[in-house]
């Protein structure tokens, strides 16, 4: 049985694939073929100006996927038609939930929950962005590395790393450009 004293908010922790032109090391003018970069979605969120992935809260009978596409839908503009989810919760069901103690205004806190599906956005989708502007103010698409630099929160940066590790194992075998600072497990050399 749930608690119903936690809130609860469900999204999805989206990335595309950017694609990049090796450039030849030799003097010919072909390129190497092309290879993609992981990139990921972060939104701003409008109030409290945090930086973080697209979620909200449920509606009556909405179930946790439910929930997650429409608020993904909602504050991205993003169609939910060209969402393409992973399924990794068989694999790691507890590892993409943030779990935080949300200050209210009468200075109490209250627990909150926030769990993710793992979603690609197809890149010829990725521009179509549309942000809510009643509750997001800005949208970037990050690499890793410049992704949790952005992140406000350090379990937003925990929670990433490791679906970062989920998605290069579903993508083994295409071709993926990973930085110097992405393929680290050293989180000193992904920032904060």
């Amino acid at each position: 049985m749930a608690d119903d004293s936690i809130e609860r908010s469900r999204g999805i922790l989206s990335f595309r694939l950017r694609p990049e032109v090796i450039p030849a090391q030799t003097d010919s003018k072909q390129s190497e073929p092309s290879v993609h970069v992981i990139e990921y979605l972060l939104i701003q969120h409008k109030h409290g100006k945090h930086w973080a992935f697209p979620k909200g809260h449920p509606e009556p009978g909405e179930t946790a996927l439910e929930n997650a596409i429409r608020e993904f839908e909602e504050e991205t503009g993003i169609s939910r038609k060209t969402l393409i989810l992973l399924d990794h919760r068989s694999s790691h069901p507890d590892h993409f939930s943030e779990k935080y103690r949300k200050p209210r205004r009468d200075g109490t806190f209250n627990d909150k929950i926030s769990s993710y599906f793992i979603g690609q956005v197809p890149f010829e989708w990725s521009d179509k962005v549309i942000i809510q502007e009643s509750e997001v103010c800005a949208f970037d698409w990050l690499p890793l590395s410049e992704a949790c630099k952005r992140l406000t929160f350090d379990n937003g940066r925990d929670m990433l790393r490791t679906a970062h590790s989920v998605i290069q194992t579903h993508l083994a075998g295409q071709s993926v450009l990973l930085t110097k600072s992405d393929a680290s497990d050293n989180a000193a050399d992904i920032g904060p």
